[in-house]
């Protein structure tokens, strides 16, 4: 059986993005750095030749290599207790069940990062409305700590 030639988008994309790299980095860099007519120039050159052409080869044949098929056999053991499915769905049945019942008994649960749609907004896209279109990383902390809504009852509470 013969394949038949078809034109894929994220194929071309990958192969054009290698054959950019590859010629990018031994056409300027190595060559503006060492120069290709040296003997520095042509180790770099080579090694990174042998790598690019060991990744398009790599990919060609991820592309072309049949997958294969899943066994008519196969079964997902799904009552076996270590699944960790099973295991996900259980916690995520607790969770919704223990906020069902705070909210009958009068609780109103809301996550504690959710500190409204314009903080939320601001914290990650900055405090520049004109910006968010281009945003930036100079608003951004170090990305251990960010805003609650335990903080704003904290500091009502310490106003008060």
């Amino acid at each position: 059986m013969k394949r038949s030639f078809r034109f894929s988008l994220p194929v071309t994309v990958v192969t054009a993005a290698i054959g950019y790299v590859y010629a990018s980095t031994v056409f300027v860099f190595i060559d503006q750095w060492f120069g290709l007519r040296s003997s520095p120039g042509i180790m770099n050159a080579a090694a990174f030749t042998a790598v690019a052409l060991m990744s398009a080869v790599n990919y060609a044949v991820a592309v072309f290599t049949d997958p294969g098929r899943i066994p008519s056999t196969f079964m997902p053991d799904i009552e076996d207790a270590d699944n960790p499915i099973h295991e996900i769905k259980r916690k995520y049945h607790e969770g919704v069940r223990a906020m069902w019942l705070a909210e009958k008994g009068g609780d109103v649960y809301s996550h504690p990062y959710n500190v409204g749609a314009y903080e939320n907004l601001t914290s990650a896209l900055g405090p520049n409305i004109l910006c968010w279109l281009f945003p930036t990383s100079r608003h951004i902390g170090s990305g251990l700590r960010f805003p609650s809504a335990y903080e704003k009852l904290a500091s009502a509470s310490a106003s008060k």
